[in-house]
């Protein structure tokens, strides 16, 4: 979701290094829970990371 907000503001926004920063952190942390033994993290996160890597969500 967080680069889907990025490719929606102009380029002139003063957010977009920050929200970038994040983006790249939160994309991976979250790959790594993918493969948890975690129900909630290899159920949900899998749907999700396929979004992310796909750019389709």
């Amino acid at each position: 979701m967080l680069e889907g907000i990025i490719s929606g503001l102009p380029d002139s926004d003063s957010r977009l290094d920050r929200l970038r920063s994040i983006a790249v952190l939160h994309r991976q942390f979250g790959l790594v829970d993918v493969a948890s033994d975690r129900y909630a993290s290899s159920h949900w996160l899998g749907t999700f990371a396929i979004y992310l890597v796909t750019a389709r969500g």
